[in-house]
């Protein structure tokens, strides 16, 4: 038969197909667990010990059980990793089944990687995978390492966190990022559109790395500032509320505010999907859908107040920041 069910009775079960079940039921994650000392790791002269952890790496779990020294090549950079490696062999001993028998695993050990690390899929016929457990640079007689684990992810909306093993289809949540002038996000839920391993800051708008969900997490406040008028802007999600002071000077029909000497057409994030007027009697202002925006009255009327809700065209626009 070309079908086979490996958790039925009196079948067996390989280690390959073991691994495969877990890293399936955990989303193809790795990382370190939070178990003994999490592989804290110091050094003396260039030798590096790492202590005592499990880590999760493509279904397959790892542990070191007592401290493990690692020597660093002098006057380098690259990551201390643990290596799953398939191409090595294990060496037994003793015969299965019998009191004697032990294997000696080859199959995974402690390396400083210089250069990109190899992350091959070990469940879709790859062979080596190097989990990065810190950084290090070395002279010719000692090294300096920064330790930064990649954080065990587990299916469903979670915080996000830095050194996290991210992969497509996660989602991650934070309390806020950013501010109302550069762009505030408050408890967004993002999904990671590309694998990637997070650094210390979340990305600013223009990243592939994550897709905001929730539009309405998102906040940013404008004033425009004219001859005639001041607009104070508010975008909520896609929805932007706008406003005027009283307008100080009379404005003739088709009159060019965003033409005034220094001022500019809306930003994407402010500009309409389709034109938009504010009136009050005989005062009407227009924003376009290029970002113009035109005194559209016969003459606006001094102390005039408008306002109006439309849909704006961009997409939220934000910095690059750690999140609270």
């Amino acid at each position: 038969m070309s079908i086979t069910m490996y958790q039925s009775d009196r079948n067996f079960v390989s280690p390959a197909n073991d691994a495969s079940l877990y890293a399936g039921l955990n989303g193809d994650h790795n990382g370190v667990l939070k178990r003994d000392n999490q592989f804290a790791i110091t050094a003396s002269g260039l030798t590096a010990t790492i202590d005592t952890g499990q880590a999760i790496i493509q279904g397959r779990l790892v542990e070191i059980i007592k401290p493990e020294t690692l020597s660093i090549p002098a006057n380098g950079t690259g990551s201390i990793c643990l290596v799953v490696d398939l191409t090595k062999q294990n060496t037994v001993t003793g015969s299965a089944g019998g009191a004697d028998y032990a294997v000696k695993v080859n199959q995974i050990y402690l390396s400083a990687v210089t250069g990109t690390l190899t992350q091959d899929d070990l469940n879709n016929g790859g062979y080596i995978y190097e989990l990065p457990l810190a950084s290090y640079v070395s002279t010719a007689t000692s090294v300096s390492i920064v330790q930064n684990n990649p954080t065990f992810v587990t299916s469903g909306v979670l915080p996000w966190t830095p050194n996290t093993n991210y992969l497509a289809g996660d989602l991650v949540t934070f309390n806020t990022l950013g501010d109302a002038n550069t762009g505030l996000l408050t408890n967004p839920i993002f999904i990671c559109s590309q694998a990637h391993t997070s650094t210390g800051v979340f990305p600013d708008s223009t990243n592939s790395q994550w897709t905001l969900i929730n539009s309405s997490a998102y906040y940013i406040a404008m004033t425009y500032v004219s001859y005639a008028v001041t607009f104070y802007f508010k975008r909520f999600g896609k929805i932007v509320d706008v406003s005027t002071s009283a307008l100080s000077h009379a404005m003739s029909d088709a009159y060019f505010i965003s033409k005034e000497n220094g001022k500019t057409v809306l930003p994407d994030i402010f500009k309409p999907i389709n034109n938009v007027f504010l009136s009050t009697g005989a005062s009407i202002i227009q924003f376009d859908i290029g970002g113009n925006i035109i005194a559209r009255g016969s003459g606006n009327t001094v102390g005039s107040l408008m306002a109006a809700t439309y849909n704006a065209m961009g997409n939220p626009v934000w910095n690059a920041g750690a999140p609270t």
